[in-house]
């Protein structure tokens, strides 16, 4: 009777996915995980940064980000994966589904409580089961009484890093060279390794936890700063 049952699920599991995999877009190798929810997949020769899509790990700078980064480094780093590719994200990145030794990752890592379904931008009755599953069973982040969503973090991130910038207005130094720097204007993250600067509530000036500082745009473009190719270093575009 087991057996049944098994050859069965197989049935159903393999109905189930090849519909995917015959859309997937490429077979690649992930050679790099970039946290909990994104990887880096080698395709055909070229390299693609992939969001997973329908899922939202934790940061690296909250509870469990270490963990889910960890988790999906176990599943798939340096592993052949099929990408089915859903579009792309305000960064640039692919949005995708990978599919890895039978196994839609995406899920995985919902199922094994290291993300959560990412609803408002992706509903999916699957995905929501398995949530509410690892939820249930207090699996990875659901072991805390009360885990904070990546969005509403990163949210709170934001801000913060905009009621810190005001605050810090009044104490920017006045540089070596050049006569002292304008105290009024937008404020906006400045990397002081890369010389990009961000609007203070892009992601990628949340997740900046070296080398950035509070500066005025007009003195970020005078130190040689380079404008967010994705927020173009001011918020009047968000």
């Amino acid at each position: 009777m087991q057996e049944v049952i098994r050859r069965i699920s197989l049935a159903i599991l393999f109905v189930l996915l090849v519909p995917l995999l015959a859309k997937a877009d490429c077979t690649g190798r992930v050679t790099k995980i970039i946290d909990g929810d994104s990887l880096e997949v080698v395709c055909n020769g070229l390299r693609k940064e992939v969001r997973l899509a329908g899922i939202d790990a934790p940061e690296f700078n909250q509870p469990y980000g270490n963990e889910a980064a960890h988790f999906l480094s176990s599943l798939v780093l340096d592993t052949t994966v099929d990408l089915i590719e859903k579009g792309q994200d305000t960064y640039g990145r692919v949005l995708g589904v990978i599919i890895v030794h039978g196994r839609i990752l995406n899920r995985e890592m919902v199922r094994a409580g290291y993300a959560w379904h990412y609803a408002k931008h992706y509903r999916d009755e699957t995905l929501a089961k398995l949530e509410q599953e690892a939820k249930a069973a207090k699996r990875g982040l659901w072991a805390d009484p009360k885990p904070i969503a990546p969005w509403d973090f990163r949210h709170e991130g934001a801000r913060q890093s905009v009621s810190t910038s005001k605050n810090q207005t009044q104490a920017i130094a006045v540089p070596e060279t050049g006569g002292p720097i304008e105290q009024t204007g937008e404020l906006v993250s400045f990397n002081t390794k890369t010389l990009k600067y961000h609007c203070p509530s892009c992601e990628w000036a949340i997740r900046c936890t070296r080398n950035c500082i509070q500066l005025p745009a007009a003195e970020a473009k005078r130190r040689g700063g380079v404008p967010c190719r994705v927020c173009g270093g001011t918020c009047s575009r968000r």
